[in-house]
């Protein structure tokens, strides 16, 4: 595997770590306001939902940063996330990574499509879940289909794509090697 598609799959898991790291840090807070407004302590119990949220890795396995799950298949990744994701014919044939998180609603697929490395989103909501936070030289919308879409790229095969649908956000980020017209077709299939 190529450094550009580690760094994209680094990419998208480092935003889903951010995110997760923002909702235990609440939660957190919450258990401590609630111990110190019941005058208490902490607890054994306050304890547990601390190391609850909050749990230190086992081992030296990296694993998926909390709250995204890995997901054995469409199924189980929709049953977390609480939605369908219509995917591209080629995600569900190849030998796709599925993750999910009911805690944000948002379910991620990556997979390899003719030499590039894609990563797509879906997430309820409104606002840019890509997790990609590169500065692309190039940026238009246009229209596929029903769908305004906002795609962005560096002229060297990196594209991302963002857009809003029936209370639902989208992207998909592509690394090394797709062109403009692939990247229509994964968004048509996209829904």
């Amino acid at each position: 595997m190529s450094a550009k598609k580690i760094a994209a799959v680094m990419l998208c898991l480092l935003l889903a770590l951010a995110v997760g790291a923002c909702g235990r840090q609440a939660a957190t807070e919450e258990a401590g306001e609630t111990a110190a407004s019941a005058g208490e302590t902490e607890t054994a119990e306050t304890a547990a939902v601390t190391e609850t949220v909050d749990p230190e890795p086992a081992g030296d396995a990296a694993g998926l940063p909390a709250p995204l799950v890995d997901c054995t298949g469409t199924e189980e990744a929709q049953a977390v996330a609480g939605f369908d994701f219509d995917l591209p014919p080629a995600a569900e044939e190849a030998d796709s990574q599925l993750h999910a998180s009911e805690e944000l609603q948002l379910y991620e697929v990556i997979y390899e499509d003719e030499g590039a490395l894609l990563c797509l989103r879906k997430a309820a909501g409104e606002g840019d879940i890509s997790g990609v936070y590169l500065d692309f030289s190039q940026r238009e919308t246009v229209t596929a289909g029903e769908k305004e879409v906002t795609i962005q790229g560096n002229g060297a095969g990196d594209i991302l794509a963002c857009w809003q649908a029936g209370g639902y956000s989208y992207s998909v980020y592509a690394v090394d090697g797709i062109d403009r017209e692939h990247m229509l077709r994964v968004i048509a299939a996209v829904d």
